[in-house]
């Protein structure tokens, strides 16, 4: 539906968090609608602090030119793909309501810090000043477009004009002055 009506797009959305403590039989015709049905019965997707995590991400090859050399699975690399897209004039599309897109909880004994080292150590702060620093850090509620089971749709809401305005000199420096003296 993107790429038929978009040449240059990124896709972004929030998964479903769920336990899964039983093996899932993948070779099952029906398996995908299970999973989605488990999902959405038995999974958050919703939980605080969630709008800054993007799950996923698809988007057109070459889209975002030389991308810095962050550390994947860490924070604030996604948040710097929303704000790359952005300025790069790219629609940002949020498939959240019609992609179902399945996360096993899981425990974080893989990483020495834990969750908290995870999300927030010293990979994370790396990725922070590669990014930019906060200011080049968007969520999922910088979109600039949704899908729906109709197709993409522009999403342009008071209150996202008003966030975008205040957003534009971070996404294009040059406008700083003008808006200033629009505020």
């Amino acid at each position: 539906k993107v790429s038929s009506k978009k040449r240059k797009f990124l896709i972004v959305g929030k998964c479903w968090r769920v336990d899964v403590k039983d093996l899932w039989d993948f070779t099952e015709p029906d398996w995908q609608a299970r999973l989605s049905k488990h999902a959405q019965g038995r999974g958050e997707r919703d939980i605080p602090g969630s709008e800054w995590s993007i799950d996923y991400f698809v988007f057109t090859k070459g889209l975002f030119g030389e991308i810095p050399a962050f550390a994947l699975g860490r924070g604030y690399f996604d948040n710097w793909l929303i704000y790359r897209a952005l300025s790069l004039l790219v629609p940002v599309i949020n498939a959240t309501d019609v992609i179902t897109a399945v996360h096993q909880n899981h425990d974080y004994l893989h990483h020495p810090g834990g969750k908290e080292g995870a999300r927030f150590g010293q990979e994370a702060r790396l990725n922070m000043e590669l990014a930019g620093g906060a200011g080049h850090l968007f969520s999922i509620e910088d979109t600039t477009h949704i899908i729906t089971r109709e197709g993409v749709k522009f999403i342009l809401s008071k209150e996202q004009l008003r966030k975008y305005l205040y957003r534009l000199p971070t996404i294009f420096p040059y406008l700083a002055l003008p808006v200033k003296m629009l505020r």
